[in-house]
């Protein structure tokens, strides 16, 4: 218990050095802590250790999915903040100048990283585990992919939301989800002509990647790794670790895939238009 209350307090210093303060009294919270990970719950019966593994086990699966030794954890373990509801996670958001409709934070700088988000347990779709499968993506890629601050906003999102609704066993994935909000969302702007053009998607690299824009970056990504027979997974690993160097995304895209934009734009929209979503699993089977 000593242990865990020295690290709390080198932590929250870690943070301030950091410019973003730890939430207060963290001190209270509940804590589970590994070398890659130290979650903090601030309800105990939210199981800091259940979630612990979770994300160590997630880790090891994204690291073997993109065949990448892990890395050393460095002095401290990466925190993840829990908050026990969401007006206080809200009241953490809104002081640090972000969205206060935020899911989860991954915040990465010079300093360090940590993710925050709260505790939810709606369904398949809103649970706070799909939160942080979500988040802990964006920070795999950051600290794994070359040149990953230059990443088009439709990979690093794009990829977050397909890893999020990953199955793990024995510390790789199993299978991946097709998750019922993003399909839906996007095969009905497919319908109306409501997405962004292509080459405009592929090259934004800043601005809102929620909702639409989040599904169609979602989109993009179980196409090519998924369509065709699965034909352009290995193109796309290349276009991933080469992408952040590249001038511009689009044309890296249509170099890598040796496609023209209106022709893929065709086969990605016909793939999308007649999948459907992976049914719904009880609560006992998701665990």
């Amino acid at each position: 218990m000593r242990r865990v209350v020295l690290f709390l307090v080198l932590l929250c210093a870690s943070a301030a050095a950091a410019g973003v303060e730890a939430p207060a009294d963290i001190e209270k919270w509940a804590v589970a802590k590994s070398e890659r990970f130290i979650v903090l719950t601030e309800k105990p019966a939210h199981k800091p250790a259940e979630l612990l593994k979770l994300l160590d086990d997630f880790w090891s699966s994204l690291a073997a999915e993109f065949r990448v030794e892990i890395e050393p954890a460095g002095s401290a373990p990466t925190p993840v903040y829990i908050f026990g509801g969401r007006a206080n996670f809200e009241d953490y958001l809104t002081a640090r100048h972000q969205p206060m409709t935020l899911a989860g934070w991954c915040h990465v700088d010079a300093d360090g990283a940590f993710i925050a988000t709260c505790y939810r347990d709606f369904g398949p779709h809103d649970s706070v585990w799909v939160t942080l499968r979500h988040e802990a993506t964006h920070l795999f890629l950051f600290m794994h992919v070359p040149d990953a601050k230059n990443l088009p906003g439709w990979i690093n999102e794009g990829l977050a939301v397909y890893y999020a609704s990953a199955n793990v066993k024995d510390r790789k994935f199993t299978g991946v989800d097709v998750p019922a909000r993003e399909l839906h969302r996007v095969q009905a702007a497919l319908r109306i002509g409501g997405l962004e053009t292509l080459h405009r998607h592929l090259t934004r690299r800043d601005g809102d990647w929620s909702g639409p824009a989040a599904a169609q970056a979602w989109s993009l990504v179980h196409y090519l790794l998924h369509g065709e027979d699965g034909k352009n997974r290995k193109a796309f690993r290349r276009y991933l670790f080469s992408v952040g160097a590249a001038r511009s995304g689009a044309v890296h895209f249509r170099k890598v895939f040796n496609v023209k934009l209106r022709r893929f734009r065709q086969r990605w929209k016909e793939y999308i238009l007649k999948i459907s979503p992976t049914p719904r699993r009880s609560k006992q089977k998701q665990k």
